[in-house]
């Protein structure tokens, strides 16, 4: 397991794969309206105008992992740098 970061949410994942694709590249179908969008383009929106500096300075070549929430089966992307640490198993 490790956190992954995003805005002021802290989430517990299920790293997949880190993605050679960069964030403006890795293409998915947002399940909010049905079109396919970027991962670079989804955060941003995502994040609003208020959104913490380090959305805004975020690279739009760095590097996407793909992953799924803990007992999950859906496949989900997120910006590799957002990836905190592994957590460990207590």
């Amino acid at each position: 397991m490790f956190l992954y970061h995003f805005g002021y949410i802290w989430c517990p994942i299920q790293l997949i794969e880190v993605m050679e694709k960069p964030l403006a590249e890795t293409e998915f179908v947002n399940p909010d309206s049905g079109e396919t969008v970027s991962l670079f383009d989804y955060v941003v929106r995502k994040a609003g105008k208020n959104a913490p500096p380090w959305i805004w300075n975020l690279d739009s070549m760095s590097k996407s992992l793909g992953f799924r929430n803990p007992g999950g089966d859906v496949r989900l992307f997120a910006p590799l740098a957002w990836l905190i640490h592994q957590k460990l198993k207590s």
